[in-house]
Formats: C-alpha cells, sequence, structure tokens
C-alpha cells in the first residue's frame, strides 16, 4: 500500500497539471455515470 502512494506520489509530481485534469475527467464521468444509472432506475 506504502509503495503504490509513493508511485502515485511520483507520477503526480513528474505530471501534475496532466493528472490533476485526468482526475478531474475521471471524476465527471464517474458522476454522471452514476447520476444516469439512478435516472435508469
Amino acid at each position: 500500500m506504502n509503495g503504490m502512494l509513493a508511485h502515485m506520489r511520483e507520477m503526480l509530481s513528474l505530471h501534475g497539471g496532466m493528472a490533476l485534469k485526468l482526475s478531474v475527467v475521471v471524476w465527471t464521468v464517474a458522476v454522471l455515470a452514476a447520476v444516469f444509472f439512478v435516472m435508469q432506475a
């Protein structure tokens, strides 16, 4: 678990802005998918 966190921190320091944009996109898609599934049910 600690190695994973260290690796993620390394990746973030390497491409901070890119990772931030990517995570925002992923979160937006996840939220939209959740809302879509709730509306369908």
